[in-house]
């Protein structure tokens, strides 16, 4: 294009020119502005991952504290590198961005008081500070000095599976002319230069992140621990006629404090093999090993409650002689469905009428809190018409000897006092101290799972998450009234998406189309409101495959 020389010709060509070069500038606006926006979401996603860290360390500290055993505090020494290499690299990044922005003229704020980058369009500080002057190349020295700190803190039999999922690192560039820091840097803006970096901070969460879940499940493939012993003696039976001889089983048993079984009573199913003892001694059984949690030997099962010793109470409320039959339920660790041991058990008991109250409970021997307990009461030789109760909300229900108790207020010991007359006028009275505790708290479930490994298309399937507790001896129904999704794919930023109901929103559905195998979804701050009034925070995350 010739330069006219008439003077207002000229004017009208650079007011051109200016017009211009006014709408690329309007342009690299909206870009810069998008790289702002992405920034931010990334920021936001480093802050749930680093909240998720944060929880995942504190538990194993105390998981592996509670455990005692010296070998087990290396994991606590893997999971303390791993959070000191994230901050050592992204104090690091944040030397560099606050370097890059004070060079190209700091920070100011606009008239609504947010913040802005002065420089955020400039291109040749970033080209000289880490293209020309060697940044950019101290930068990938950097990511893949602090990619082998990460790396050095895998199991060799697991590196092979989970070197893809630590995403810091140096991608090689498309155009095999140019080098990474050119590639990465050369004539890109400050506010796209600052959001790179930010991007790099956030792969060392989720490096963080990687270590912090192995640890748990080495944890969690711990073998339980033997280390209490006890001399036992078990009599076939505690009463005697005189003359007769006294059988007993003497023996050395062993447990674990580490782990308090689950025991259940019922009728044992086709599955338990008794073994007889040829001499006519006890009885016993074949433990079950790696089953299902449906697959349990028992129907009708009802669980009790065990103490610390390892001791378990049992009320009972018919005279006569009775055979019980019942389970020792112990998790598999690291499985996946998760399995359980089973190990069976029978005993035998005789009880008698003494003329006294009787009071026990017919579903479990303590009350909770907001619901209906069946109760049974037997009041001796006192006439029924007189028989009354009070305390633990406790009501008359349909039956003789029935009743119901609902006890509100917090968890404390509270008895029931029964009081009567016989039909001779004797007063018939007695009490009975009851644990009222809170309801358990349920687990949620997702495509049909409280956690561990889910296909894709199962997981894309659903419209929601539920909350139940099938091992709670009462059925009950559970509303979960919010909730947030947590998606952590095998690369990219960690995205969260809440829900104020149990039902998927549509940005969750978003998500649930996006899964693939490798990536993680974490369901967390699941708020339960139950039966009793409260509301309980629950949780749990999977893995797709």
């Amino acid at each position: 294009m010739s330069i006219p020389k008439e003077p207002r010709a000229l004017m009208i060509n650079i007011m051109y020119l200016v017009l211009t070069a006014l709408l690329a500038l309007n342009v690299s606006a909206e870009v810069l502005n998008a790289f702002k926006t992405v920034e931010k979401g990334i920021k936001n996603s480093k802050d749930a991952v680093n909240a998720k860290n944060d929880l995942i360390y504190e538990t194993l500290v105390a998981s592996v504290q509670a455990d005692g055993r010296e070998e087990k505090l290396v994991l606590i020494e893997k999971a303390d590198k791993a959070r000191k290499y994230r901050k050592e690299f992204t104090e690091y990044i944040k030397q560099w961005q606050g370097q890059i922005v004070e060079e190209s003229g700091g920070i100011k704020q606009d008239k609504a008081g947010h913040d802005f980058f002065v420089g955020k369009k400039d291109v040749e500080t970033t080209t000289r500070l880490l293209v020309n002057n060697g940044g950019g190349a101290e930068i990938e020295a950097k990511i893949n000095e602090y990619r082998g700190k990460f790396l050095s803190l895998l199991d060799e039999n697991v590196k092979a599976d989970y070197e893809d999922k630590l995403t810091l690192q140096v991608e090689q560039p498309e155009d095999p002319t140019l080098d990474w820091p050119t590639s990465k840097f050369r004539k890109v803006p400050v506010q796209a230069v600052h959001t790179i970096l930010t991007g790099f901070m956030a792969d060392a969460y989720n490096c963080e992140s990687t270590i912090l879940d192995l640890l748990a499940k080495d944890l969690n493939k711990t073998d339980f621990k033997i280390d209490e012993f006890e001399a036992m003696a078990v009599s076939e039976s505690k009463f005697l006629l005189s003359g007769k001889q006294f059988h007993a089983d003497i023996f050395l048993g062993a447990r674990s404090s580490t782990i308090t079984p689950e025991v259940y009573l019922g009728n044992h199913t086709a599955a338990v093999k008794r073994i007889e003892a040829p001499d006519g001694g006890a009885v016993r059984f074949e433990s079950l090993k790696a089953l299902p949690e449906s697959e349990m030997p028992l129907t009708n099962a009802e669980q009790i409650d065990v103490d610390a010793q390892g001791r378990a109470v049992y009320d009972v409320t018919a005279s006569g002689s009775r055979t019980v039959q019942g389970v020792m339920k112990v998790e598999v660790p690291n499985t996946e469905p998760q399995q359980y041991d089973f190990y069976p058990f029978e005993f035998e008991y005789e009880t008698f009428e003494a003329g006294s109250v009787v009071i026990s409970p017919t579903a479990m021997n303590v009350l909770y809190i907001g619901v209906d307990n069946p109760v049974e009461i037997q009041a001796g030789n006192a006439n029924p018409s007189t028989v009354s109760a009070s305390g633990c909300g406790i009501r008359r229900a349909d039956g003789p000897g029935k009743y119901v108790a609902k006890p509100a207020g917090a968890p404390r010991q509270e008895s029931i006092v029964v009081n009567g007359r016989s039909n001779e006028g004797d007063a018939v009275t007695g009490q009975k101290e009851f644990r009222v505790k809170r309801i358990p708290d349920p687990y949620m479930f997702f495509g049909g799972k409280k956690a561990g490994g889910i296909p894709a298309a199962v997981a894309r399937g659903q419209q929601g998450i539920i909350a139940k507790n099938d091992d709670f001896v009462f059925a009950l129904r559970y509303n979960i009234v919010s909730f947030d999704m947590i998606y952590a794919p095998r690369s990219g930023p960690v995205v969260v998406e809440p829900s104020t109901s149990n039902r998927f929103t549509s940005g969750q559905q978003t998500i649930l189309g996006r899964l693939r195998g490798g990536d993680r979804l974490f369901f967390s701050k699941v708020k339960v409101r139950l039966p009793d009034g409260t509301t309980r925070e629950v949780g749990g995350n999977f893995t797709i495959i």
